[in-house]
């Protein structure tokens, strides 16, 4: 759920951006929209229908989130599509960060320079001799992220488990 939740925040004030601090957002309300849609997708899945307690829920927690009811009228119109896809690209890019030294350096880097360019710039070549003369470079963070997306494609995996209908404020059934 970390890597859900940490996504959620992100995405709502760097994408969709909700006035707000990303430590601003309650944990409840942060966890509570994780976890039910979520939910709401799973059984989107299959022939039950979705209990309405669970729309209105998500969306009371949904709206503490996102407040500006003009500019987001339903916001799980905004949410479930981008937040569905996007967190799954974090989790495998995280997975595969764990299991590259090379590229933690990289993102390290990236943690201690948080700009555009530090996000594009090449690394030392992993393994690379110090006293070579050579310009070995290695991937950037951009250049990770590539790769994660050229392997894990976000699109066929959330068109594989799209519902024909998104649940919205008004829908209780699956539609």
């Amino acid at each position: 759920m970390f890597i859900q939740d940490i996504t959620l925040r992100t995405m709502l004030v760097g994408l969709l951006q909700v006035d707000s601090d990303v430590i601003d957002f309650a944990p409840e309300d942060v966890a509570v929209v994780s976890k039910l849609i979520t939910n709401l997708w799973a059984r989107s899945k299959t022939s039950a229908l979705i209990p309405p307690h669970l729309l209105k829920t998500l969306n009371m927690h949904l709206r503490r989130l996102i407040p500006d009811e003009e500019q987001y009228p339903n916001p799980l119109d905004f949410v479930i599509p981008v937040w569905e896809t996007l967190w799954r690209v974090v989790a495998t890019a995280v997975y595969h960060l764990m299991e590259d030294p090379h590229a933690r350096l990289v993102f390290a880097r990236l943690h201690d320079t948080p700009t555009y360019e530090q996000f594009q710039l090449d690394s030392p070549a992993p393994y690379a001799d110090p006293n070579a003369k050579s310009n070995a470079t290695g991937p950037s963070a951009q250049d990770f992220i590539a790769e994660v997306m050229r392997l894990y494609p976000p699109a066929s995996a959330s068109c594989a488990r799209s519902p024909t209908h998104t649940p919205s404020a008004t829908s209780s059934p699956r539609g």
